[in-house]
């Protein structure tokens, strides 16, 4: 069908996960782990964040698309609607 043998299908189903899959496992759940000790920070943070302190080499799209597989996203601290007063801006 997909000019694949069916031995050939079952050999590539029962294979050992790869070392690259068993790394991306790995820094998926680091991932997820970060996100939950520090919901506020986004992946740009937790990129710069296993850089400096793991000293592993990851993309920031690699992080970015983990965040999305796991729908996670950061806890943004939002002021208040209406917390500036634009009249005490000094403007116009």
């Amino acid at each position: 069908m997909m000019g694949v043998s069916r031995a050939g299908y079952y050999k590539w189903k029962r294979r050992d996960p790869s070392t690259r899959d068993l790394n991306r496992e790995t820094m998926v759940e680091f991932v997820e782990q970060m996100h939950s000790e520090h919901s506020t920070h986004g992946y740009r943070w937790v990129v710069a964040f296993i850089r400096n302190e793991l000293r592993a080499t990851v993309s920031d799209n690699f992080v970015y698309k983990c965040f999305r597989y796991l729908g996670i996203q950061s806890e943004t601290e939002r002021l208040g609607v209406g917390s500036v007063d634009r009249a005490d801006s000094g403007g116009a």
